[in-house]
């Protein structure tokens, strides 16, 4: 009986409910500073320039994940133990970002850049603001562009161009943390936070 009670696990209920007390501010914070950039954003763009009404539709919602996954990479900085590997990710995240925003001032053919950052943050981001946030403008995106305006080709380049993006991103992670010596159980330790 002693060897059986020995390997069954114990879970302290205390420090989980500490640990995820202390996570609710910093994901309130997000929420709040990306819907206020989001805000802020739409403002912005009817004092100075008074577009019509598809930029709104369009371009604002955008903007709340791509503030809450600027709010999670300085987080991410800032709570890594490895700064090389944390480094890394985000040089990689503002290429996939530039690849992005590029495709909104330059015509770029065969993908959406909206697409590719939704994509990509769903899958890439760390907490479940920044992941429901951004599907749910993905799905505005994929709706907009294939019922609203038969613009369906650059959506699946955007899929494409976003997954190899999460498995290249995946790819430099493991290897950047291997040169730094890094184990998984620290990686783990470290995302959970």
């Amino acid at each position: 009986m002693d060897k059986l009670s020995a390997k069954v696990p114990t879970v302290d209920r205390e420090s989980n409910l500490s640990n995820h007390a202390k996570q609710c501010p910093h994901h309130l914070t997000q929420a709040l500073f990306s819907v206020t950039f989001g805000a802020s954003f739409s403002l912005l763009a009817w004092c100075v320039w008074k577009p019509g009404g598809r930029f709104y539709y369009y371009n604002v919602p955008i903007a709340v994940p791509f503030a809450a996954f600027v709010f999670e990479s300085i987080v991410k900085l800032r709570d890594s133990g490895f700064i090389k590997k944390a480094m890394a990710g985000i040089g990689f995240d503002v290429l996939v970002l530039s690849v992005a925003i590029a495709r909104a001032f330059y015509p770029i053919p065969l993908f959406s850049g909206h697409v590719l950052f939704t994509t990509y943050a769903v899958f890439s981001g760390r907490s479940l603001f920044l992941r429901i946030v951004a599907g749910v403008v993905l799905i505005q995106v994929v709706f907009s562009k294939f019922v609203l305006w038969g613009d369906g080709q650059t959506v699946w380049g955007g899929f494409l161009l976003a997954i190899l993006c999460v498995l290249g991103r995946k790819r430099l992670m493991v290897v950047v943390g291997h040169k730094q010596g890094g184990n998984r159980d620290n990686d783990k330790a470290i995302r959970l936070r």
